[in-house]
């Protein structure tokens, strides 16, 4: 059996998230309501909830930072040429971590 490939919450999704819990409705309540898995609904209120509670603003705004910085590549090798050139040169001569421990 394949797994189902995951389809991000959309705008319309958190607006709903946030009037259902403004209303005391469960997470299970908001899934079916939504027709996704509780535990994505779960995850979504812990992930996005601060002092004030669940806000949809801001769960786009954090989805948004975190999908650019996703693009734009985090690692350090992205973020520097001159690390990157280095680690290339290592591996055209085939040379791994293991190699280089004493």
């Amino acid at each position: 059996m394949q797994k189902e490939k995951y389809v991000h919450l959309t705008n319309a999704e958190w607006e709903e998230i946030s009037r259902w819990l403004a209303n005391k409705q469960s997470h299970v309540e908001i899934a079916k309501h939504l027709g996704r898995n509780p535990g994505t609904i779960s995850r979504e209120i812990k992930r996005n909830s601060g002092k004030t509670g669940y806000r949809a603003f801001s769960a786009s705004k954090r989805a948004q930072v975190a999908a650019s910085s996703m693009r734009k590549g985090k690692s350090k090798l992205s973020r520097s040429a001159r690390l990157c050139a280095y680690v290339r040169r290592s591996l055209d001569k085939e040379w791994s971590p293991g190699k280089c421990q004493s």
